[in-house]
């Protein structure tokens, strides 16, 4: 049995858990060399003794198939040793290629500061740092780089074996990547077991699958279910006192992991989106993982629904700047990897929204457009209408993606007519991202090969962001007196809604509460029935046993949000 704690303080993520901190040279654990672009693996090109500062900085990309401990870094530098910290940044991918947000930064010392030898006629020094481990994660790309802080460490290059090309920074601001050869570093490090991981796939509500890491190779696993955010503390058997981050838990079933540490488990999961989460305890070690969240899916509409902005903009006039990779900030909302359009592009043919003024442009081949809030608070509702801007050229589909904290939730690839109005609503996130493709294979090619990018040109014109004010719609069924069941729609969604009763129709008015004023289309004895919320789609139902004096009265539905009322429906 397990028992709920006190304890509600959410569990931090397990990554805030690495603190990366120099180490003393004596008990320094140097590692194995895992990834080498050191002057012995490639043809040595230059040195530059300048723009390896805070100001101008530099990273490669990198990417291991293994879970991976990095223990030390070593960079080369035609700089003679110098005293002063060193700024090491590590940084996750964007999904584009390009450096994104960052994974880890910190000041050290230099652990050795030596002359390596003598290379085309320069000295070059090999500036060694050695650190407490850091995690990367498989079939993940990094960007990682080393500058001097607040003095010039300098950057030896090579012509391969990379690419060729390294991201290039000014402060913390990534500017572009850059083909002047890759930078000559080599990285230290070893392979290490999975951390014990749980990871959940699949839309909820629906069927889904929960995918467990790093157990106890043939050991026994718990899969705990629970509510999102909240602690609970194992009281008794092998495994008491451990506290699982999952509020009110309770056991879904007990699994065997395979001979790498390996499991899965298939289930269908109705209902609770985004407040379910799961978490995993190894009945061998004791060990839990981070909770697992679920994700409730917004849904795809077509056609202008939001009338208000609440402050947020309406793209129908101007935009702060026209070049990539510059930011598009206006009216709160942040925009990523587009053109103002309205401007000669392709033989002098302007690139403009449906109605003439000046949209958000993507280029074919280019990547997929990121919309988010300033404030990066989720979505209640976003739309915009889509098209390409020039007459003689035409997508065929949008692909949107939905994100929340990250991680992509939703999938959607739209066959659409140009300058149509396409909007999301409801569920759970805070980005989305929209190509546009010929053929849905193309899209679906574009997808497996881990690229977020769009193959022919888009436009988007009139992004409006919001809430939808719904007007409620309720059915009854079964029979009168007897059990019977209210079913709801087009409520706010995750909104509040009341089931009303009264006599008659009639008028009556609110009194008081968050709708006072509001006209209640029934009368005679109205009093409240019950409440509930709506999920992320404005659906919600209410069943109960109805009494034979209820029977020929009416219900109606009250969207507390919006004060809007439903159609009134006769008890029978």
């Amino acid at each position: 049995m397990i028992e709920a704690s006190r304890a509600t303080s959410v569990v931090a993520l397990w990554l805030a858990a690495f603190v990366v901190s120099p180490v003393s040279a004596d008990t320094a654990l140097t590692g194995d060399i895992i990834w080498d672009f050191g002057p012995g693996t490639g043809e040595y090109d230059r040195c530059h003794p300048e723009s390896n500062i805070l100001d101008k900085n530099r990273a490669e990309d990198v990417e291991f198939e293994d879970f991976t401990e990095l223990v030390g870094i070593d960079v080369w530098t035609c700089v003679p040793a110098a005293s002063g910290e060193l700024h090491v940044r590590i940084l996750f991918d964007d999904g584009y290629g390009e450096p994104g947000n960052d994974h880890l930064n910190w000041d050290m010392p230099h652990t050795r500061y030596e002359l390596d030898g003598s290379y085309n006629g320069t000295d070059l020094y090999k500036v060694s740092l050695d650190f407490d481990p850091v995690l990367l994660r498989p079939n993940t790309r990094y960007w990682i780089g080393v500058s001097g802080s607040g003095w010039e460490l300098g950057q030896a290059f090579i012509n391969a074996p990379g690419d060729g090309r390294y991201a290039l920074f000014h402060g913390s601001q990534f500017d572009r990547t850059y083909p002047g050869g890759d930078l000559m570093f080599r990285l230290r490090g070893r392979v290490v077991f999975p951390p014990f991981e749980l990871a959940l796939e699949g839309n909820c509500p629906g069927p889904m699958t929960a995918s467990i890491i790093g157990a106890t190779p043939g050991g026994r696993v718990a899969l705990l279910r629970g509510q999102r955010g909240g602690e609970t503390t194992i009281p008794n058997g092998p495994c008491a006192g451990a506290v699982v981050p999952l509020g009110n838990a309770a056991l879904v079933e007990t699994l065997t992991a395979d001979t790498e540490g390996n499991v899965e488990f298939n289930f269908d999961l109705p209902g609770g989106c985004g407040q379910v989460a799961f978490a995993a305890l190894d009945l061998t070690t004791c060990a839990v993982t981070e909770a697992a969240r679920t994700y409730a899916v917004p849904e795809l509409y077509f056609g202008a629904r939001i009338g208000l902005t609440e402050g947020l903009a309406d793209f129908n006039q101007s935009l702060c700047c026209g070049v990539v990779p510059s930011c598009l900030e206006e009216g709160g909302m942040f925009f990523t990897r587009a053109h103002d359009g309205c401007t000669e592009y392709f033989s002098g043919r302007e690139y403009c929204g449906g109605n003439g003024t000046k949209a958000l442009y993507v280029g074919g081949a280019e990547d997929m457009l990121s919309v988010t809030r300033l404030d990066r608070e989720a979505f209640d509702a976003i739309e915009f209408n889509a098209g390409n801007g020039i007459v003689d050229q035409c997508y065929n589909y949008l692909w949107i993606r939905a994100y929340l904290d990250g991680v992509p939730i939703a999938d959607y690839l739209v066959d659409m007519p140009r300058w149509e109005t396409v909007g999301l609503v409801g569920g759970e996130f805070d980005e989305i991202r929209v190509g546009s493709y010929s053929t849905p294979g193309g899209r679906d090619n574009v997808a497996r090969d881990g690229n977020e990018r769009a193959i022919q040109t888009l436009m988007i014109d009139n992004v409006r962001v919001g809430s939808i004010h719904a007007w409620p719609s309720l059915m009854l069924s079964g029979r009168c007196p007897g059990e019977m069941a209210a079913s709801i729609s087009g409520a706010t969604p995750r909104g509040t809604v009341a089931l009303i009763f009264g006599q008659r129709a009639g008028q009556t008015t609110i009194p008081s509460g968050p709708c006072a004023g509001t006209l209640l289309p029934i009368s005679g004895g109205v009093q409240l029935v019950s409440t509930t919320r709506a999920d992320g789609h404005g659906n919600a139902a209410i069943a109960g046993t109805v009494p034979p004096s209820a029977c020929g009265g009416r219900l109606v539905v009250l969207d507390v949000a919006t004060c809007t009322t439903s159609n009134v429906v006769r008890i029978e």
